[in-house]
Order: structure tokens, then sequence, then C-alpha cells
């Protein structure tokens, strides 16, 4: 696609490990290549965390792990917020992390937004 934008997709999450690999999945088979994948960690104390660092690592060049300072829980506002301050993509795009893409998403949406 030319002059394709970098979109940075925001995936805040909290306790939902038997989701966020689902979530994180749906953005690593998507059509549209030029995005970033911000994961950020609203305290979550079960397997969420250990799951968002495993992709992180495995995708260093396009997928980013964030936190709050200590960890703690601070709400999905603020976690949302936390990637925003983060962002690196012309557009932001947001997915929960119990949710997940079909994969033409964001090359539908930014068809339809270059029109």
């Amino acid at each position: 696609m030319q002059n394709s934008p970098l979109i940075s997709v925001i995936v805040p999450f909290y306790k939902v490990e038997d989701f966020l690999a689902e979530a994180i999945d749906s953005v690593l088979h998507q059509s549209y290549l030029h995005w970033e994948l911000l994961l950020l960690d609203d305290g979550s104390t079960d397997g969420s965390t250990e799951i968002a660092l495993d992709y992180a690592s495995r995708y260093p060049e396009k997928i980013y792990y964030f936190h709050h300072p200590g960890r703690v829980n601070k709400g999905l506002v603020a976690t949302r917020n936390l990637g925003v301050q983060h962002a690196r993509g012309e557009w932001l795009a947001l997915l929960d992390a119990d949710d997940y893409w079909l994969p033409d998403k964001l090359a539908y949406q930014v068809s339809i937004a270059q029109q």
C-alpha cells in the first residue's frame, strides 16, 4: 500500500491469560503489515505478563511490552493512555485483550481512510 501509515495497535491487559495469545496472534496475522503492537500490562498477576513478554522477545521489531511503574493496577483508561504515550504510529487502533481481529481488518480500515 503506497504511503502506508504506521498503525500503533494498543492492547491493555489485566488477568487475561486465556485470551491474550489469540488477540496477539490476530495482529500478527494481519494482511496489512505496517504496524507496531504495544502490550500494556495493568498489573496482571496471572500468566498474562509472561505471555506478553514471550511475544515481545520473539518479535522485538514489532511488539513492545510496557507496564506502569511498580507494575501496579491503574485501570483501563490509564493503561490505554500509557500506550498512547509510547505509540509511534500515525494512527491508533485499540484492541481489547480478550478480543481478536479478522486478518484484513487493518487493510480494510486503512483503505477506507485513505479514500
